[in-house]
């Protein structure tokens, strides 16, 4: 199975090589209450600085591969602070560019397939991942193997993950469209 989500995201080869990577489009919470841009970078071994602007304020979570930090203007934070443990663990684990999927054994995480089940119409491959003792379910398309979500535990809520508009930059597939529930609301 993840030989072949390997293939459909454009060569683990190709994917590991990849060093540093930028991303920006808009964020939009509490279901189209809030947007704004957001920009976010990406270097290895596992470094990362998400910018994103909600109601005129700049918002920054950074990892710099020894600390998290974050710049939180509505908690009254216009300075660097070191983010809580909780936060920092999040940021920590989205520095992974690879995410979950890619090197797991090296990381020493474990997968399993679950079986099959229908998301939203779509026949999926269930995946059990384990990373740090935080269990996610991953859900991968039977048919193109690209994942369409996941379920897991960020910040202390449950979240499920929805990606979808894959489209190829350099030979790699990325989700254009990335939309996250959680209990406090929608953001895309």
């Amino acid at each position: 199975v993840l030989d072949k989500h390997y293939e459909a995201i454009g060569g683990l080869e190709a994917w590991t090589s990849l060093q540093s990577m930028v991303a920006s489009g808009t964020l939009s919470v509490g279901g189209g209450m809030m947007q704004g841009p957001f920009r976010a970078y990406q270097k290895r071994p596992a470094m990362s600085r998400l910018e994103f602007t909600i109601q005129g304020m700049n918002i920054v979570q950074a990892y710099d591969g020894i600390t998290a930090w974050q710049i939180m203007p509505m908690a009254g934070s216009t300075e660097p602070v070191e983010a809580d443990p909780m936060t920092a663990a999040t940021i920590i684990e989205q520095s992974d560019m690879d995410g979950p999927l890619i090197g797991w054994r090296e990381d020493g995480h474990s997968i399993e397939v679950a079986g099959t089940e229908t998301i939203d119409g779509t026949e999926a491959i269930h995946l059990t991942v384990v990373v740090r003792g935080t269990t996610s379910q991953f859900y991968l398309d039977a048919n193109t193997y690209l994942p369409i979500q996941i379920k897991a535990e960020a910040m202390g809520m449950n979240t499920t993950t929805k990606m979808s508009d894959y489209r190829n930059v350099d030979g790699l597939l990325f989700p254009f469209l990335v939309e996250i529930d959680t209990e406090m609301g929608a953001q895309a």
